[in-house]
């Protein structure tokens, strides 16, 4: 048995003694013991990582933290989906109405929302608050973290000025194939260089990978236009799954997942960064779950076979798991949520 416990003790002793090179970024506090080790199950790497929480506040993010080069190596190509330009959704108009609800309920100050359990969520994926009256340009969109340009193209096709920014080099690509400009670095440290007065700057399953979440929600506070909006999506932090999946729920993606969010982790990090309004709009999607069960699959060779059974393009298995999902949001209790944070009292 101590030879078992060897490499464990190994790997804690950084967090016993405290030298652990990471803080919480909410508080500024230490982060206690892992909750969970794991290691990178998408591309089968050996090198483990834990996921720790703050003492003070319970925030989760992983363990060791990586410099951007390094957490770089991580992120082969065929982690982004190809690049193309797509037709105008047959859905606009019903996106355009669910803009304007959202834009309205933000106004008003509410907390939450329940559109998402009311509509198909392909409609709320796209879904994008506008003030904008009805016959007029859309607005200005940053979309940060662009990767394959799918969302811009969507916005594109309904009357948006979309700008694309990545860190990666693929943005150049999603630039010439969309024809829209586009910006390589991280928010955070090209923000002098774009031109402010964006109605919507938008991280799409972004924030989770990013270095410091604070300092980008703060320069795309620093970019917006009077009554514009910053749109998060990101994967919650679910006790639950991370205990029955274990290293393979997929929303871990370890290490490129630094923070492991929850509903009110968002909500400090919209306050310290100087919005005053904030709505939650809890999704209905269960693809996280369907993920999860085809890396287990994957990795265990009796049931390999049945691996292309639980994609995320298996339409029977959506419609059969979306029973769940729309119970999850009812209950505020979402595998995945998008938050928009405005400026207000």
């Amino acid at each position: 048995m101590t030879t078992a416990l060897a490499p464990l003790q190994r790997d804690v002793a950084p967090l016993l003694d405290g030298d652990v090179g990471i803080h919480c970024p909410l508080c500024a506090g230490g982060v206690g013991m892992p909750l969970l080790w794991g290691r990178d199950m998408m591309y089968d790497r050996l090198d483990r990582f834990a996921v720790v929480a703050c003492r003070s506040c319970g925030f989760l993010q992983s363990w060791p933290y990586l410099s951007p080069e390094a957490l770089g190596r991580y992120y082969p190509e065929s982690y982004f989906a190809p690049v193309r330009r797509t037709e105008r959704p047959h859905e606009a108009d019903c996106l355009l109405a669910l803009g304007r609800r959202l834009y309205a309920r933000l106004q008003r100050g509410d907390s939450c929302s329940r559109l998402a359990c009311r509509v198909p969520p392909k409609w709320i994926d796209l879904a994008l608050p506008s003030h904008a009256e009805p016959g007029l340009p859309a607005g200005r969109l940053l979309d940060v973290g662009s990767g394959s340009g799918r969302f811009l193209a969507g916005a594109l096709s309904l009357g948006w000025h979309v700008e694309a920014l990545d860190a990666g080099a693929k943005v150049d690509e999603v630039g010439q194939v969309l024809g829209i400009p586009a910006h390589q670095g991280t928010l955070d440290r090209i923000v002098g260089r774009l031109r402010p007065g964006f109605d919507l700057v938008s991280f799409n399953h972004v924030l989770e990978h990013v270095a410091t979440p604070l300092e980008t929600l703060k320069a795309a506070r620093r970019l917006l236009s009077p009554g514009g909006v910053v749109r998060v999506q990101v994967p919650l932090w679910r006790p639950w799954c991370a205990r029955l999946f274990g290293i393979y729920w997929s929303s871990l993606d370890l290490p490129r997942h630094r923070w492991h969010f929850r509903v009110e982790d968002i909500a400090c990090l919209s306050r310290l960064a100087g919005f005053g309004r904030l709505l939650f709009l809890p999704e209905t999607g269960t693809h996280i779950l369907t993920s999860s069960v085809r890396l287990w699959l994957r990795h265990h060779p009796a049931w390999r076979r049945w691996e292309s059974w639980a994609s995320v393009d298996n339409r029977a298995l959506r419609r059969a798991t979306y029973p769940l999902g729309l119970a999850a949001a009812l209950l505020r209790r979402p595998f995945e949520g998008t938050f928009y944070l405005m400026d207000g009292p």
